[in-house]
């Protein structure tokens, strides 16, 4: 019985050790979209509506846009990156990595609470004050935590905002989880992600009002596949389709322009 049990825990490891190394060890099933969390239930439609036509299959990965980025430099894996804020397109590290980008929308940051919430701060030093818990997502793994630090920081709120953070997430969609669980009290999100959540409201105080974030997408020069590639990264930024599903999502998007 023992040699078995020792079996059945070695095989245990082993799928273990698969599972955790499956998103850059296995073979692709079609092109490789990285996509930031935040834009996960849009990217996943459109997706879905681009192979429903075109035949062409796409496997997403989401995660924290730092460490989408840092997935593609580690695996050289990857046919379109679509990150939060495209500022992490024009770091020296992935500068290499773009072979082309097409900007799509705009996000705000904001204060989410859950819709039925009482006591919901109408002021920064509400939101700050204890014993208020407060979320955010990860400075070093996700856009809205970089850009909220960044910007707090130079405005000199940063102290006070990280007194009351009692978690940091790995992305701004387990923030929301975060708030609409009851886990915390409130979060800093991007107001898209808010828009989507019916449980959650989005309060807009003048301290965050210069965290936004521009949102493009990349076709990567690790491409296999660059003609689909890059008619994929069209499909997203330009299609009537795509374009409606933005818009049913709650993203605002710029006008096209006139052929």
């Amino acid at each position: 019985m023992r040699p078995l049990r020792q079996l059945l825990l070695l095989l245990l490891v082993l799928l273990a050790g698969i599972w955790l190394i499956w998103p850059t060890a296995h073979a692709p099933s079609g092109l490789v979209i990285h996509v930031a969390a935040s834009l996960r239930r849009p990217i996943q439609t459109i997706c879905d509506a681009f192979t429903a036509q075109t035949g062409i299959a796409c496997e997403l990965r989401f995660g924290g846009s730092q460490m989408l980025l840092s997935q593609i430099e580690q695996t050289g894996q990857g046919d379109i990156f679509l990150p939060a804020d495209d500022s992490y397109l024009q770091l020296p590290s992935a500068v290499p990595l773009i072979r082309e980008r097409i900007p799509i929308t705009q996000m705000r940051a904001v204060v989410a609470v859950r819709a039925d919430a009482g006591n919901v701060p109408r002021q920064w030093s509400e939101l700050v004050a204890a014993p208020r818990r407060l979320a955010l997502a990860e400075p070093k793994l996700a856009a809205i935590g970089k850009r909220t630090q960044d910007e707090l920081t130079r405005s000199g709120h940063w102290p006070a905002l990280a007194k009351r953070l009692v978690i940091t997430t790995p992305t701004v969609l387990d923030s929301a989880t975060a708030i609409e669980l009851g886990t915390v009290d409130a979060g800093i999100v991007w107001d898209a992600v808010v828009r989507q959540l019916p449980t959650l409201t989005a309060i807009e105080l003048p301290e965050l009002a210069p965290i936004s974030a521009q949102v493009d997408v990349a076709v990567l020069q690790t491409t296999t596949q660059p003609e689909s590639a890059t008619r994929l990264a069209q499909w997203i930024a330009t299609a009537p389709a795509a374009r409606s599903i933005w818009t049913a999502a709650g993203f605002p998007l710029r006008e096209m322009p006139q052929p």
